[in-house]
């Protein structure tokens, strides 16, 4: 009979199911995430996973700038350049949340 499954937590706090004794599978990682309209769910038996779904949507109540500024004090100088100039409303939202992911990874 397999091993009792509890949660556990890895060194980014996310939390995950591990068994006790359960010899072939010792765990049963997954992630889920969602925003907007879209939900995903991403698991494996042995390595850790992570998921992160993002939807790129016109900010509400705020201009496209007003909304990247305030996550301004995480880019570089180079990054905001060329999040800045990236062109129409829609293109500066597409290249920041492409930095935003990129920051993301380095965890």
């Amino acid at each position: 009979m397999p091993g009792r499954l509890h949660s556990a937590t890895d060194h980014c706090w996310i939390i995950y199911l591990a068994a006790e004794k359960l010899l072939t599978f010792p765990n049963f990682n997954f992630n889920t995430s969602h925003q907007g309209d879209y939900v995903g769910i991403a698991s494996e038996p042995l390595c850790l996973v992570g998921l992160d779904i993002v939807s790129v949507s016109k900010p509400q109540g705020e201009t496209t700038t007003e909304f990247i500024s305030n996550f301004s004090s995480y880019l570089t100088e180079h990054e905001w350049d060329c999040i800045v100039r990236a062109g129409t409303p829609a293109q500066v939202l597409m290249e920041f949340y492409r930095y935003s992911i990129l920051f993301l990874l380095e965890f």
